[in-house]
């Protein structure tokens, strides 16, 4: 199935509440007759905006039927080809720990897809006594010496060399037929210079928009690959926070203490949160220091199904206490703009010399420093490591291994894309469509290389 056409700013309406009938079939799971629900509803005829929100729930119920295909006994035999020794009482303890994301499908448990990744990610520890853990990535060393270096020089910086690629896998090739892509290109920001476009598979257009891109037209062809290379310097600077410097000024930042709908919403229970949590306390610094604390020491990183089939970013992570970066990211930015701190969303990789992986953050703004980076994820990891202070550089603190291609959430293309996009609020490995319909992350490859890192 193609995506279907699209405008983004139909989004708003996934913060209207569903009629009761539709309620009962999505939460007992049973997405074929929320479906049919919704279908006889629409039949009958409903105002324009509840019309609005029944096809976008659609979409979400079709997503929920395939990305929660996963039963618990499936998920235990994957892992038991690592772990071999598993006892069968094992997914009691997994889905206990709170990192697993499940829903309920047809009445029964079923776990999304990436379950089995996120239990060996975050449970390696306790999966460890049961066979051989797999060898440890370096990103975490990466971070933790970056932390006394940083302030040790005040300043780092480094030139990155990337190739980003997309294809159409066989089976989806239309020959012929017009085929728009859009890859990550970096955007021009505080951290990220002399941004250079080095190689590109098809004559191409760089955007400037907040989701910037660079974006390919081309007959489709197999065996056909759409490629971008570029290089760009990152920057990290250090700064020492000091409360007592700080001031309520939020000149220029106004903008970022607004709701952006359907996803950071004020709703009571993320008001009553951002009050709970700020208390009485005066400092815009310290207030959202608190908001950082609460996500780091509470939130556990879990991956999550794709962003286009949740209901609600910031309050997710806030109801159920696990999401992922991004989740983690879009709770804090909320928690302050609720509070009066404005906050933005920031996005693409974190890129060292020897990977590249998605990934999403924060900045919020106090005065007189201006806009400071937040990585709750980071922290929170950090945490759980035992690390507090790296936990504490990452409120106001970052590292010179970003690669910043979005500067706002739910931001559209330039151009624009026709369809449904695979993520409508972010855009981190690229996105490619038909004259005749959208292509849903299934029918595409796509592969990210760091082809050199050089610090300066």
């Amino acid at each position: 199935m193609l995506y279907p056409e699209f405008s983004n700013d139909r989004l708003a309406a996934l913060a209207y509440d569903l009629p009761d009938g539709v309620k009962s079939y999505k939460y007992h799971g049973d997405f074929a007759a929320e479906i049919a629900e919704i279908d006889a509803m629409l039949a009958r005829g409903v105002p324009a905006a509840m019309r609005e929100r029944l096809e976008l729930e659609c979409i979400l119920a079709e997503g929920m039927m395939r990305d929660y295909a996963l039963t618990p006994a499936k998920a235990l035999a994957i892992l038991r080809e690592r772990y071999p020794t598993l006892p069968d009482d094992a997914m009691k303890t997994i889905l206990a720990s709170g990192f697993v994301d499940w829903r309920l499908v047809g009445g029964e448990l079923h776990l999304q897809d990436d379950a089995v990744a996120n239990i060996r990610k975050t449970m390696g520890p306790w999966l460890s006594q049961f066979g051989t853990p797999p060898k440890a990535g370096n990103d975490r060393a990466w971070s933790a010496e970056n932390v006394p270096l940083l302030r040790e020089k005040g300043e780092r910086s480094f030139r990155f060399h990337v190739r980003e690629e997309l294809w159409v896998d066989d089976a989806f090739v239309r020959p012929g037929e017009a085929l728009n892509v859009h890859l990550p290109y970096p955007a021009e920001t505080e951290t990220q210079r002399e941004i250079t476009l080095l190689a590109a598979s098809h004559e191409s257009f760089i955007s400037n928009a907040a989701h910037r891109t660079i974006c390919f037209t081309a007959p489709s062809e197999a065996g056909q690959k759409f490629f971008v290379e570029f290089s760009y310097i990152c920057t990290a600077r250090y700064t020492a926070l000091d409360p007592d410097a700080v001031t309520s000024d939020v000149t220029g930042a106004e903008a970022d203490l607004n709701e952006q709908y359907p996803h950071i919403r004020f709703t009571p229970y993320l008001r009553a949160l951002a009050e709970e949590l700020g208390g009485d306390e005066p400092n815009p610094l310290l207030r959202a220091k608190r908001f950082y604390d609460y996500i780091t020491q509470n939130v556990r990183y879990s991956y999550m199904r794709d962003y286009r089939i949740i209901d609600q970013l910031a309050e997710f992570p806030a109801l159920n206490l696990r999401g992922d970066c991004g989740l983690q990211a879009i709770l804090f930015i909320t928690l302050c703009r609720a509070s009066g701190i404005p906050a933005r969303w920031r996005s693409g990789s974190y890129i060292t010399p020897d990977s590249i992986g998605s990934h999403d953050w924060a900045e919020f703004y106090v005065a007189p420093y201006g806009w400071l980076p937040c990585d709750p994820s980071f922290g929170g990891g950090a945490l759980r490591g035992g690390e507090t202070e790296r936990c504490a550089h990452y409120f106001g603190n970052l590292d010179p291994y970003r690669l910043v291609a979005n500067t706002a959430l739910q931001a559209d293309f330039d151009p624009p894309k026709r369809y449904l996009r695979i993520d409508p609020y972010d855009n981190q490995s690229g996105e490619a469509e038909y004259a005749s319909g959208g292509l849903p992350s299934r029918m595409l490859s796509k592969r990210r290389r760091v082809l050199s890192a050089e610090e300066l």
